[in-house]
């Protein structure tokens, strides 16, 4: 149903907020043609880059409209640019595994009391990822510091799970006669 529900709405959502972006004479323009122009120069060099002293220089453009001379508005692609495919799958790597481990342990437990803590580190994943694709955010301490400290909790919350485990489990796997006294 939820699924169902998202897919019906959306499209009218979309069709509303355009209208209404469009209507205020806000279309922004220059951040498609940033990316366009990003894209354009990653594909000269998509598996080593530029190198990481022209990370800020990835998709520079004068927008016309404001005179600015913009680089990029997405950080993955400027760091795909730099850093070539493997940067960008670094850069993909500080949101995707954490994201998988924590979708495995809430499975794994879903009624843990610490679920809903996790839930909201889940959510704040999803949002600290738009937000570094919204904006060239290369080095911003305020959205990678607390990927860290989320990723540390996520990680010993899942090693709790499993230390708590592991002795039962040794227990079962350690030969009958090792516990008797020779």
């Amino acid at each position: 149903m939820g699924w169902g529900a998202i897919a019906y709405v959306a499209p009218t959502l979309v069709s509303q907020y355009s209208n209404r972006v469009g209507s205020v004479g806000f279309i922004d323009y220059g951040r498609l043609a940033l990316t366009a122009q990003i894209a354009l120069e990653i594909s000269e060099k998509p598996l080593l880059g530029w190198g990481v002293d022209h990370i800020e220089e990835g998709g520079v453009l004068l927008i016309p409209e404001t005179g600015e001379i913009a680089p990029a508005h997405n950080t993955f692609l400027r760091y795909w640019y730099a850093l070539g495919l493997l940067g960008g799958i670094g850069f993909m790597a500080l949101f995707v595994l954490p994201t998988r481990r924590i979708l495995r342990g809430l499975k794994e437990r879903p009624a843990d009391k610490d679920v809903e803590v996790v839930r909201l580190i889940l959510a704040c994943y999803l949002f600290f990822f738009i937000v570094c694709n919204l904006g060239p955010y290369l080095y911003n301490r305020y959205i990678f510091v607390p990927l860290f400290v989320f990723s540390g909790f996520v990680m010993q919350w899942t090693l709790k799970a499993t230390s708590k485990t592991a002795p039962q489990l040794a227990m079962r796997l350690a030969p009958s006669n090792a516990h008797s006294p020779s």
